[in-house]
């Protein structure tokens, strides 16, 4: 159990947002590939095991200026430092060619194909 404080007091230096997962129970939760990957990088994740809590985070959009994330949205990106961002962009450059001889082929089936 943490609060809002004590979590922000946690928080990495350059976080400005507040994470959480909600499921039905802490096992099920902490098989979530995005978790991992959070706790990898040393970001801290709230988990939500009651009910109650996912409602009251549904309302609830922002604490001091922190914007709540759910990583279990299929929008949810990954927070990249700069290191991360560059070698990305190489990659994305690399197989460009590869990424549009994709989307041409399954144009019918896709609206774009990316490195990610």
């Amino acid at each position: 159990m943490t609060s809002f404080d004590k979590y922000l007091d946690r928080v990495k230096e350059n976080q400005d947002v507040i994470y959480f997962l909600a499921g039905e129970s802490k096992e099920a939760i902490l098989d979530s590939p995005n978790l991992q990957g959070l706790l990898k990088k040393g970001y801290e994740v709230l988990i939500l095991d009651d009910p109650i809590d996912e409602f009251v985070f549904q309302h609830l959009q922002e604490y001091d200026k922190h914007k709540l994330i759910n990583i279990a949205k299929a929008d949810f990106k990954f927070p990249e430092d700069d290191v991360e961002k560059r070698k990305l962009k190489k990659l994305k450059k690399m197989y460009q060619p590869l990424t549009n001889y994709l989307k041409d082929q399954l144009k019918e089936y896709c609206e774009s194909v990316t490195v990610s």
